[in-house]
């Protein structure tokens, strides 16, 4: 709730609409809203997000511990994110990177929570990986967005059987 009401703050009141810009002030805000800054916090946790913006055919992506997967000609590209969280006790002024890509007709974006890659399960009660998460995605790109929904939620309830959900799940594809 801190995070989303930080972000509405950030974009709608203050117009900040560059991906990394978000993210640091994000950063910041979280820290103070949280007293991470302090030692004695007891709040040590940090939150992983990623943020595209597309204007025309143009994609900037910044990213804390979550990239940015990018279908384009049959091939996945996976843009990295920065190794830090949002918030969360950390080094001072640490900036986040904001990447531009330029998109062509037909490519495919995907944005995740770790909890598809995370998630137990299969014959040996292992984690599926992101591995094998990229795998699928380039495996149903071609398909329409239905479909590929359809495909993930009913690959993932497979995956994990009778085992727990671990964790959120949220895959976002887009296609251009």
């Amino acid at each position: 709730m801190i995070g989303c009401n930080i972000l509405n703050k950030i974009i709608l009141d203050e117009g900040i609409t560059q991906p990394n810009l978000i993210l640091d002030r994000l950063n910041d805000e979280v820290r103070t809203a949280l007293k991470q800054r302090e030692n004695a916090s007891e709040t040590r946790d940090g939150m992983d997000i990623a943020i595209i913006t597309i204007t025309n055919n143009e994609l900037q992506y910044s990213g804390a511990h979550r990239p940015l997967y990018l279908i384009s000609n049959n091939e996945l590209s996976e843009i990295k994110a920065n190794k830090f969280s949002i918030g969360g006790i950390q080094e001072e002024n640490r900036t986040f990177t904001n990447h531009i890509l330029i998109l062509q007709k037909h490519d495919t974006l995907y944005l995740s929570s770790d909890g598809y890659a995370d998630q137990f399960g299969g014959k040996s009660g292992k984690k599926l990986m992101t591995k094998n998460f990229k795998e699928l995605l380039l495996k149903i790109q071609t398909d329409s967005m239905k479909i590929q929904k359809e495909y993930l939620s009913n690959s993932i309830e497979d995956w994990k059987g009778s085992r727990e959900q671990v964790d959120d799940i949220l895959v976002i594809g887009i296609r251009i």
